[in-house]
């Protein structure tokens, strides 16, 4: 057994050690789950769960169809059934797909480059702020991460497997065939793994596409090197060479009988109206996701990984360096707007580039510390000089904002950023208004459908990107005027429609959360002024997320 194959053994130290992790990324990811009143999209999935609880096809209040990652959607059911429908309910699937995700990147980062690295690995996902964010929200991206690196990683067993020579006295065409295959490390049952686990992940989340972007980067990287290494013969004839020239077929044919170049037009140029700031297109918004002083030392050891991945020319390393860099060249520089659940299935690939530069250093300085402390033999044994190394090397990683800030994520109480998003204290608002709500008045707010699930009714939507024609549908429109596409609420979109509606009604409750009604991208400057000005202030939360705005009858 050579020394990396003993170096991916699961010994009974490991096991404890992951253990220990595991234990650790369910507290940061169950803990409090259900203090935070429902985050804008996670209601998208609380009516799918409810709708297939019921026995329903998953639709939304206002009648239109809800049939987003369907397989996530089951899985909240499911929960729903076992906890009952409120927010702990709705978010335990993610949180379930969290943890799993943190167990999955030891196992890969294990194969891939050493236990070590698999438990330095999983470490970092556990107390990474983006991981544990969205393990406590609704939204699909938990289970959409633990597909997609599930997949990409049968890709890279199935495609740079070990080469073996087929001998046959008398070999057929398909003989043939299978002794290439098997001469270039190709294993069909890892593909045909990948392909399935890919297309499941398809059908949670569309990016799985840009997994095709990653790969065919890798197998153009590799045909450079056997460029220069081997002659342009054998890079030809070589599965690199192989599948670059099925990868241009494709394409000619795509271009051919299929609109493959308006379908790509239309992704990288696609942008609701919600994402017109300015941050969300510059192409540096990732570099300074990744760089900013909260997530030190991440990145720093993740270009570390990237430079021993060069010096040390190592396949795997070069592998998950293009299954993340790739994506977030693309998000960068060609698609349209950025944000941060778009790179989140590529993220632990960050991670374990990051974790794999670690494990070098401590490889790299456990060498050095055995010839230099070959005189402290007498004072101290070798697995207590293990552990002093262990100690030096990576006991100032729980000093670091990073991590000491990643523990406080699940304390933020009923509002607040939770390593992701930021939570509005929507419950509470909710309890003023049916506490003072009167018959005569009608419910006006700038998320109807959060409203309409804590109360069971609002008349009015404020939101002006929920009626965006430029998303994949068209808004309702019923007697002429355009409709909140989730709740069903007669949109305001206008000072004129404001006033029209106060002269019907008289009385109202504008029910508003601060960040939207303060943008004119939702809600219109001149609305937000006139209610700001003519209308009392009843209530607001302690971290002023939320506002309820009361207009009397004159």
């Amino acid at each position: 057994m050579n020394e990396f194959t003993d170096n991916k053994r699961l010994t009974f130290a490991t096991a404890i050690a992951l253990v220990t992790i595991v234990i650790a990324a369910a507290y940061l990811r169950f803990a409090q789950l259900g203090v935070p009143s429902f985050w804008v999209d996670e209601l998208n999935f609380v009516y799918a769960g409810k709708s297939i609880v019921a026995g329903e096809e998953p639709r939304f209040p206002s009648g239109n169809l809800n049939q987003r990652a369907r397989l996530y959607a089951e899985s909240v059911a499911l929960s729903f059934r076992l906890f009952g429908v409120n927010e702990f309910g709705a978010r335990f699937p993610s949180a379930v797909f969290g943890v799993l995700s943190v167990v999955a990147v030891f196992f890969i980062a294990r194969d891939l480059f050493g236990r070590n690295a698999g438990l330095l690995s999983a470490f970092l996902l556990t107390f990474s702020h983006l991981c544990i964010g969205w393990s406590r929200l609704a939204r699909m991206y938990t289970l959409f991460q633990l597909l997609y690196i599930i997949g990409a990683y049968a890709f890279y067993k199935g495609f740079e497997g070990a080469t073996r020579s087929l001998h046959s006295s008398k070999r057929s065409r398909f003989d043939n065939v299978r002794a290439y295959f098997a001469l270039e490390g190709i294993r069909w049952p890892w593909l045909i793994a990948s392909a399935t686990v890919l297309a499941v992940s398809f059908h949670v989340h569309e990016l799985t596409g840009i997994i095709v972007a990653s790969v065919l980067v890798f197998i153009a990287g590799m045909t450079g090197v056997l460029l220069f290494t081997k002659s342009a013969r054998a890079t030809l004839v070589s599965k690199y060479g192989l599948a670059l020239g099925i990868a241009f077929a494709g394409a000619i044919i795509g271009v051919l009988l299929f609109d493959a170049i308006g379908f790509v037009q239309h992704a990288v140029s696609f942008q609701p109206s919600w994402a017109n700031y300015a941050y969300v297109q510059d192409s540096h918004y990732y570099y300074y996701l990744l760089t900013e002083s909260s997530q030190f030392p991440l990145a720093a050891f993740f270009l570390l990984g990237c430079v021993h991945m060069l010096t040390r020319g190592n396949k795997a390393a070069f592998f998950v360096c293009c299954n993340f860099a790739m994506p977030v060249f693309l998000h960068s520089f060609v698609f349209a707007y950025k944000i941060p659940n778009y790179i989140f299935q590529v993220y632990p690939f960050f991670v374990m580039l990051a974790a794999y530069a670690l494990h070098n250093l401590y490889q790299d300085e456990k060498q050095h510390a055995q010839s230099v402390w070959q005189s402290l033999k007498k004072l101290f044994t070798p697995r207590v000089k293990r552990y002093l190394l262990v100690g030096m090397i990576f006991g100032w990683l729980p000093l670091t904002i990073w991590f000491r800030y990643a523990l406080k994520l699940p304390f933020m109480g009923t509002a607040g950023n939770n390593g992701a998003v930021d939570y509005d204290d929507w419950r509470e608002a909710a309890n003023y208004v049916q506490a003072h709500a009167t018959s005569e008045q009608v419910l006006v707010s700038t998320l109807p459908l959060t409203l309409h699930h804590y109360l069971g009714k609002v008349d009015y939507n404020l939101n002006n990107a929920n009626t965006d024609s430029t998303l994949d549908w068209q808004p309702g429109v019923l007697n002429g005027k355009p409709r909140d596409y989730y709740s069903g609420a007669e949109a305001i979109t206008n000072f004129d429609e404001l006033q029209h509606m106060l002269a019907q009604h008289g009385e109202a409750l504008f029910v508003v959360d601060t960040y939207r009604f303060e943008r004119s991208q939702y809600v219109p400057t001149e609305v937000a002024q006139f209610v700001k000005n003519n209308m009392t202030r009843v209530w607001e939360d302690e971290k002023k997320t939320m506002q309820v705005f009361r207009r009397e009858r004159k």
